[in-house]
């Protein structure tokens, strides 16, 4: 078998091969570190920080949480 024919073999397997679950994915894990960073920084956890800091958090989450929405929907097909 050429390594052409072995490679056309190898991406029809994956291509059948059912998506993992979110769970089990570094997407999620990436996001929900993301998040987790965000909700810190919109917390007010830091002492006397600027409000644009705060604003900054929550658009961190919100943008982690639509980046993974957008990644697993692309994985689903």
């Amino acid at each position: 078998m050429t390594p052409e024919e072995d490679l056309k073999t190898l991406n029809d397997a994956l291509a059948k091969a059912p998506p993992k679950p979110g769970y089990k994915t570094t997407e999620f894990y990436v996001s929900l570190a993301a998040m987790a960073v965000g909700a810190f920084l919109a917390s007010g956890a830091l002492p006397d920080s600027h409000p644009a800091v705060k604003i900054a958090g929550v658009v961190a989450m919100l943008l982690s949480a639509m980046g993974y929405q957008v990644q697993r929907t692309k994985a689903k097909g």
